[in-house]
């Protein structure tokens, strides 16, 4: 079975922590504070590609991950946002 990782986002209004994890939930990264710049933006991809196109996770914030969102989109690099009302 493929080891399934994942890149998860803690969205705030000007900058995000971001951390990298394998199925069984080891740390694959440091967390790292990225803002929502596009060079900040450019670290979630450049950790996309180190890990071999891992799953981005992220929770929507309001209107706090559009900026995240839009760059995903247009960089065409998939993502999963959860709807926080969905869990629980």
């Amino acid at each position: 079975m493929k080891d399934l990782k994942c890149i998860a986002l803690d969205v705030s209004k000007d900058s995000s922590h971001i951390q990298a994890f394998s199925s069984d939930l080891l740390k694959l990264s440091k967390v790292e504070v990225i803002d929502h710049t596009l060079e900040g933006f450019n670290e979630v991809i450049r950790l996309y590609e180190l890990l071999d196109q891992p799953m981005i996770v992220f929770e929507a914030t309001g209107v706090y991950h559009r900026g995240l969102q839009k760059f995903l989109i247009d960089s065409e690099t998939p993502y999963v946002m959860i709807n926080p009302f969905s869990v629980g």
